[in-house]
């Protein structure tokens, strides 16, 4: 039998956690703290493209304060959190379509600070966008053509708070 330590179980846990709850290779981002953590609006932005619809497309987030999901133009779904609370999940499938798609998430934090967790899970072996560097966030809360695109501020892999991971809705 294979000895993995302490350290590797709790990697093998942390692990499986995270792919239950659909956060499989996703980082918390935000955009830069302000110093004075005065309160914040923006917009985290992400295209990807998409070969064919997916039959299913269950999108998980996560915003510490507030936060409105967009999928291509369209409200998938809005709602606020605290850390401990449950990720949302939406069902996006109908408002993909195939070649280029966007999603977008308005965020904000009365306190200035917060963090955004997503996955869109398209029912392949990872999910098909995760949060990370690669989103372009939009600081003014506009159109990112009115006010010039700026890369996600990654914060970290989950858990990341001493409340850990966000709990799956069930």
């Amino acid at each position: 039998m294979l000895a993995l330590g302490v350290q590797g179980v709790l990697t093998l846990v942390r692990a499986r956690r995270a792919r239950e709850i659909g956060v499989a290779g996703a980082r918390w981002i935000w955009i830069e703290q302000s110093p004075d953590r005065a309160p914040l609006h923006f917009s985290a932005i992400r295209l990807f493209d998409v070969h064919a619809v997916p039959r299913s497309a269950q999108a998980r987030i996560f915003v510490d304060q507030r936060f409105v999901l967009w999928v291509n133009g369209s409200r998938a779904g809005s709602g606020g959190q605290s850390p401990g609370d449950a990720m949302e999940r939406y069902e996006v499938s109908s408002l993909l379509r195939p070649g280029r798609n966007v999603i977008a998430i308005v965020a904000e934090s009365a306190r200035g600070i917060g963090g955004i967790l997503f996955a869109l899970d398209t029912g392949g072996r990872s999910p098909a966008i995760v949060s990370d560097g690669s989103w372009t966030i939009d600081p003014s809360g506009r159109r990112i053509a009115e006010a010039g695109p700026r890369r996600a501020a990654v914060l970290g892999r989950p858990p990341m708070y001493p409340w850990g991971y966000p709990r799956p809705r069930s």
